[in-house]
């Protein structure tokens, strides 16, 4: 089996700048489109920032998509001090020779449903990937519930228009700043826009793998999730190697009630590293040839990916998903951070772009470096 990103491109933080430099600012008349998070997140701005400080204006037509989402219509953020700071220093690194436009999404409904990921694929079906070169998506600001099923359609609309549109997701990968985020375990359930099996025929029809790539502080969201999937086996994934070498371990600690109840083979055990949605994507390319190798006999198998992770892990589970058509399931709730000194600090501290560079990072998925 040919895998579709066998020789994928990694755009680390130390190579972050020439991507900008050395593929933008060599060619003339750039059609540029960047979707990106309007919220309380001070990350929002770091992927436009970083392209302003090095492109020279004058060879691209820029655009730039700003997500503002909400529960309802009239809701009124606890942290509107901070969005209003966002989109102000937004709008003055954009400048006036760029578009901006807000997409307003209102991710639940009046009885309390959620229907963020229906919406976003809704409105972006609607986008014309032809209309621009070069499409970069940061989700650095956006919640999973959005940014997953969003990415799996801009991966269908660019294999469809059958042209050599370039795909690229930033991720400013902040762990520690990720786990100062609390999200409320609302809803869980399979994301709209990735293939649905289990759930349209039944948990009796063939053998469900769940396959949760773990982080700290989600219990009550793998409760419900197991709970949801009902899977036959579980096939956990760790980050290894990552920023703090005990985490694969603490993990483990922290989980391991909840281990213990699922009765888990510790050779079901996955490995992999916190910054490289490569090295996931191959490790569920991997499970998935080696399951379905098992269970041939049987004719059918189901893997769900649940992606409780550092958002550049989430990215290889969306790869993985797109390619093999696979399902994922997750826990949907309110965001926010863990309390507003922790905010505070990032937004009253003036960080450079090298401060910012340090975790930006770039997953080039379709374009230029994959053209035969």
């Amino acid at each position: 089996m040919v895998k579709k990103w066998e020789n994928g491109v990694h755009i680390t933080p130390d190579e972050y700048i020439e991507f900008f430099e050395k593929i933008l600012n060599l060619k003339n008349n750039i059609r540029l489109l960047i979707i990106t998070g309007l919220g309380w997140d001070p990350r929002m701005s770091y992927t436009i920032r970083c392209f302003d400080n090095t492109v020279d204006r004058s060879k691209v037509d820029f655009d730039v998509h700003l997500i503002k989402y909400q529960p309802y219509s009239e809701f009124i953020s606890p942290y509107a001090n901070y969005i209003k700071k966002n989109f102000e220093d937004t709008v003055t690194v954009v400048g006036s020779s760029s578009k901006i436009q807000t997409i307003e999404i209102t991710t639940r409904t009046e009885n309390n449903l959620y229907i963020g990921d229906s919406k976003i694929i809704d409105i972006y079906r609607k986008l014309d990937v032809q209309d621009y070169d070069f499409i970069i998506l940061d989700v650095s600001s956006l919640p999973k519930s959005l940014y997953l099923p969003l990415l799996n359609l801009l991966l269908i609309k660019v294999e469809k228009s059958r042209n050599e549109n370039n795909l690229l997701v930033s991720v400013c990968q902040d762990t520690d700043f990720d786990r100062e985020i609390t999200e409320t375990p609302d809803d869980t359930r399979f994301l709209n826009g990735f293939k649905v099996k289990s759930e349209m025929l039944g948990p009796d029809i063939f053998p469900k793998i769940w396959v949760p790539v773990l982080e700290k502080n989600q219990k009550l969201n793998l409760i419900k999730l197991y709970k949801l999937i009902a899977p036959h086996d579980v096939y956990p994934v760790l980050p290894f190697p990552s920023k703090n070498p005990r985490c694969d371990d603490d993990i483990l600690m922290h989980y391991i009630d909840l281990i213990t109840e699922w009765r888990l083979d510790p050779m079901n055990i996955i490995y992999a590293g916190e910054d490289d949605p490569f090295d996931l994507y191959n490790s569920l390319i991997s499970l998935n040839n080696h399951l379905n190798s098992v269970f041939r006999n049987l004719g059918n198998l189901s893997i769900i990916i649940t992606a409780l992770s550092s958002k550049l892990s989430s990215i290889g589970a969306v790869m993985a998903a797109y390619e093999l058509e696979l399902e994922i399931a997750h826990s949907i709730g309110r965001h926010s951070p863990s309390n507003n000194s922790f905010l505070d600090r990032y937004f009253n501290n003036t960080f450079s772009i090298k401060d910012i560079l340090k975790n930006m990072h770039l997953v080039w998925l379709t374009g230029e470096p994959y053209i035969e």
